[in-house]
This record gives C-alpha cells, structure tokens and sequence, in this order.
C-alpha cells in the first residue's frame, strides 16, 4: 500500500470510529469498508466493522467479518470468542459453545471465555457442564460480580435454592448496585413465601433502576401475596 492510501485508510477507519460513537452505523459501516477496500487485512477495522453489523443486528455479516478475522489469525482467542456471541445472539447456542471451547484453548486464562460458555451450556440446559465452566470464570476473577450471579442462576434451575441465594449474596458484596442479583434473590424469597425479604430486595433493585419492570411486578405481586397470607415468623 502507498504511502497516500495509507492515509486515506486510516482517515475512514477513524472517521468510522466517529461516526459509530455518535450512533451512526450505517455511516461507520461505510468507511470501515472504504478503508478495507484500501487495506484488506487490516484486523482492527475488520472487527470494528463486525461489531458495527453485529450492533445493528445484522448478525450474518457481523459472523462473515469475525470468520474473516479467524482466517487471518486463527490463533487470536479474542477473535473465536466475539464469534462465538454473535453465533449465540443468532440462536445457534452449538456453535456458540464450539468458538468459547477453541478460545479457551487457545488461552485458558480468560475468565470471559468460561463464563461465555457456562452461559450458553445453561441456554442448553447442561446445568453440571454450566456450574462447571462458572466455577473456573470465578476461580479466575472472582472480584466479577456477574460471574457469581450467573452460577447463581444456573443454581436456581438446578433447584439448589440455598446455594443460588449464596451466590447472588457474593454478587451483591462484590457489587452492591448489581440489581440482577437482588431480583434474583428476591424471586427465591417469593418463592419461599418470604416476603417481607422479597420487597426488600426488589426496593434494592428499584433503588438502582427505578424503571426496572420485573422489579416493578415482583414487588407488587410480594405485597400482594403477603397481604393474603398471615404474617411471617
């Protein structure tokens, strides 16, 4: 490449970043592809490009560009692994779980890779192969509040009510404005008919985000259920 179409490429690939944080993908998409035609192989602007489709949902052509990507450097983890939620936001949860496995491979170290697969392995409804990748992304990083609150959830589907309210305690101590966490420990307090803990929870939740509509009706339905039933111990 001249020196000149050196410029030109990188004049685009930046005024792509521009116009994608102002929220204007289309226009980012076509200098990203303006600087591609300039420079093929450039890495950098094909996974912006990728994930300039993939915010649009444009999932397939986010998915060419990623491919793409792995072509070119087929031992960059990173490159599998944001294939890999592309694969998952489009549905196809086996190849989701297939891209997590080789960058894992390719760096065992990442906490997101396991968490990313444990996620999708729960999407399956493999609940052990689940807790089993969420227990290795919180040996990793266990200062993650999502990492806990994610095997928190595998927990609940489990039916193991006490080690999900575990988890989602450890969420909220590693991030006390994790409002994720306190549904999810307010839904097991409905379910046990704890309701006095429930509103709580779901007023911690609503505290964060005040618009929260699962916070919302899980806190009218406590009031309401404890309204019919006699008072807690």
């Amino acid at each position: 490449m001249t020196g000149k179409n050196l410029k030109k490429a990188e004049k685009y690939f930046y005024r792509g970043i521009k116009r994608y944080k102002e929220g204007d993908y289309d226009g980012a998409i076509a200098d990203y592809t303006r600087s591609l035609r300039l420079s093929p192989d450039n890495t950098s602007t094909l996974s912006r490009r990728g994930l300039a489709w993939e915010t649009k949902g444009d999932l397939d052509k986010a998915i060419d560009d990623f491919s793409e990507l792995i072509r070119l450097e087929p031992e960059n983890a990173n490159y599998w692994f944001i294939r890999a939620y592309a694969w998952k936001d489009k549905g196809e949860i086996d190849k989701a779980i297939a891209d997590c496995t080789e960058a894992i491979r390719l760096n065992p170290k990442e906490a997101p890779f396991f968490s990313a697969r444990g996620v999708a392995w729960g999407q399956k409804g493999e609940n052990d192969k689940a807790i089993s990748d969420m227990n290795q992304a919180i040996h990793l990083h266990p200062n993650n509040a999502e990492n806990w609150y994610n095997r928190g959830v595998t927990w609940r589907d489990k039916g193991e009510y006490d080690k999900a309210v575990d988890d989602y305690n450890e969420a909220i101590r590693v991030d006390p404005n994790y409002a994720d966490a306190f549904i999810g420990r307010g839904l097991i307090w409905l379910k046990r008919e704890k309701f006095d803990k429930a509103v709580n929870d779901f007023d911690e939740a609503l505290r964060i985000n005040p618009s929260n509509p699962q916070a919302v009706y899980n806190r009218s339905l406590a009031v309401k259920l404890k309204s019919e039933k006699q008072p807690e111990d």
